[in-house]
């Protein structure tokens, strides 16, 4: 059962890239948008196809609790909140019929990505988490987008794919999430009554865009000065963190 079959918005592999130390072996980290009201069958896709061991849910105690994860037998999971209480976004208000609000909030949570207390600290958990359990993985937010996407921009990075291709596969989300943000921009329409000119700015929160990752990259960059700087006092990882990725899931 192939990503397409398994039919999950989102969800895809970031494995199989090559980089100078070698291949990202595949079947490791699957990414996705939030895993509520799975079926039978996309269970046991998940189970018996991907043979993920482990669910890591980046949301908050608030979404897990409006909309909680489908229970998968044979799958365990653990919340790793990357964003803590209080971390909304502009009023619908402000964001209808303005694109720079929605472009400013999500470059500040790009930074906060990098800088906040809690965010460090979840990111932590999850990268020693790699190291500490080896096996496949599914990891989400609720769109599968942004704490998701640098979730996996550091994978690859951590695994020596180059910048580029990185940014890459970042900006797939658009694609893979063409169909479900159509439909949601629709309902958000028959509520409002709006155009879609008027929903320019809700546009932003539901689009990746280069300049999001960029502003996490270029929030290193000022931090901390090199990316195994921040892996090493940002995120308080051991300085043999990197080989010791490399030593568990790359390939030559």
């Amino acid at each position: 059962m192939d990503e397409k079959t398994l039919d999950i918005v989102n969800f895809r592999d970031i494995g199989g890239y090559t980089g100078l130390a070698g291949m990202l072996k595949p079947n490791y980290f699957y990414r996705s948008a939030q895993l509520t009201d799975l079926t039978d069958a996309q269970k046991t896709g998940l189970v018996a196809d991907k043979k993920i061991k482990t669910i890591i849910d980046f949301r908050t105690d608030e979404e897990v609790q409006n909309t909680p994860d489908s229970d998968v037998t044979g799958i365990a999971y653990r919340q790793i909140d990357v964003l803590g209480a209080g971390s909304g976004a502009p009023s619908f208000d402000a964001m209808l019929q303005n694109a720079e609000a929605g472009q400013a909030f999500m470059l500040d949570t790009y930074a906060e990505l990098v800088l906040s207390k809690q965010a460090q600290q979840a990111y932590h958990d999850f990268l020693m988490h790699l190291i500490e359990q080896p096996e496949a993985i599914v990891f989400h937010c609720f769109a599968g987008k942004d704490r998701t996407g640098y979730a996996a921009a550091l994978i690859l990075k951590i695994a020596g794919i180059d910048n580029h291709t990185i940014l890459e596969d970042y900006l797939l989300t658009n694609d893979m999430r063409r169909v479900e943000n159509e439909r949601a921009i629709a309902e958000i329409q028959t509520h409002v009554h709006a155009t879609p000119e008027d929903l320019v700015g809700l546009q932003k929160l539901f689009e990746v865009d280069a300049s999001y990752l960029k502003q996490s990259v270029q929030t290193i960059e000022a931090a901390f000065g090199t990316f195994e700087n921040y892996l090493q006092k940002g995120l308080a990882l051991p300085a043999d963190y990197i080989q010791r990725f490399r030593d568990i899931y790359l390939e030559a």
